[in-house]
């Protein structure tokens, strides 16, 4: 059920897809839908082509009747600031910030390959202190990174900790979904 209105999530699931691009769709003139990637209570994320660069991108599309409320619209959009503030190699890095056609707004970041921390504990069980290590110290340091710029991110849970493959091998620890940050003086 969605934490917001208890609304279950199949039946949002279904309402967001109704709102949102389909695969041939093009968001402001330069994000090119590929594929859904994952949906949750707040919003979908999908596979986009950047159409100006060439490359890919996920791009997060608010759900029609979250973005119908001004506080839930209000923290996407935070987000979006929060977010692209924490500058940090293990955050992951946001690139646009906007409103689709439908009057939903949308965020673009960086296109992470590889599974979520929890998949992968799900996959294999236990790691090894070595293993546990060189995951946890990346996650510090993006956490530090962002306490330092005054953003605590409130939701860090394996599943928002993406492990990213990289070319030749190997992969670099990302911290995603700052949806529910919050700024500290």
């Amino acid at each position: 059920r969605c934490v917001n209105d208890f609304t279950p999530l199949e039946e949002l699931k279904e309402e967001v897809k109704a709102a949102t691009p389909d695969d041939s769709k093009v968001l402001a003139g330069r994000y090119r839908i590929e594929r859904e990637l994952g949906a949750g209570g707040m919003a979908i994320v999908y596979l986009a082509e950047r159409t100006h660069i060439g490359d890919l991108a996920a791009v997060k599309v608010m759900n029609r009747s979250v973005a119908a409320d001004p506080e839930s619209l209000a923290r996407f959009e935070m987000e979006a600031r929060l977010a692209a503030s924490a500058s940090h190699p293990n955050v992951v890095q946001i690139y646009d910030f906007g409103v689709t056609e439908e009057k939903l707004p949308f965020l673009v970041m960086e296109y992470l390959e590889g599974p979520t921390l929890s998949e992968e504990i799900k996959r294999n069980g236990t790691f090894s202190l070595e293993r546990a290590l060189e995951i946890f110290q990346p996650i510090c340091s993006a956490v530090a990174a962002a306490h330092a710029s005054g953003l605590i991110h409130r939701d860090l849970k394996p599943s928002n900790i993406i492990l990213q493959h990289i070319k030749g091998g190997g992969e670099f620890v990302k911290v995603v979904d700052f949806g529910i940050a919050k700024t500290v003086s």
